[in-house]
């Protein structure tokens, strides 16, 4: 069963904003020096744009939850965790602030053998949690 993650507008914003305001920064610089004269240092800072931007596109593009059988799959952009439904020690709502492969503040958090382990967001929070309850046969 795959859910897809929660996006929420103002963090994409957040995100997304900077990243285009130091780019137009960054190309202006690129239209006011002569090409003959331009310096490494703006050339590798273009080449760290691109590439943070692609990271950015392949989490906002390329993630999801997958409830497989006996385990859960979380991929999120190009970074990729499994963890067993026997692991799972408790699973509730959080809106807690530490990082997680998350785009939305609305989370779900995991705990794996009594330590918190993942923050996610998934859309359907509530059915979420309730499969995941069901299949790590937790307490409701």
């Amino acid at each position: 069963m795959k859910f897809e993650v929660k996006k929420d507008r103002w963090l994409t914003l957040l995100v997304i904003l900077p990243m285009a305001i130091g780019f137009i920064v960054l190309l202006a610089s690129f239209a006011l020096e002569p090409l003959e004269e331009v310096t490494w240092p703006i050339v590798l800072t273009f080449i760290s744009f691109i590439l943070i931007g692609a990271f950015i596109w392949q989490m906002y593009t390329q993630s999801y939850y997958l409830l497989d059988r006996d385990h859960l799959r979380i991929k999120f952009g190009p970074f990729k965790l499994k963890v067993l439904y026997t692991d799972i020690t408790q699973i509730k709502p959080s809106r807690n602030l530490l990082s997680g492969m998350a785009l939305s503040l609305d989370r779900v958090a995991i705990y794996k053998n009594g330590k918190l382990w993942q923050l996610i967001s998934p859309v359907d929070k509530d059915r979420f949690i309730q499969e995941v309850k069901k299949r790590a046969a937790l307490e409701r």
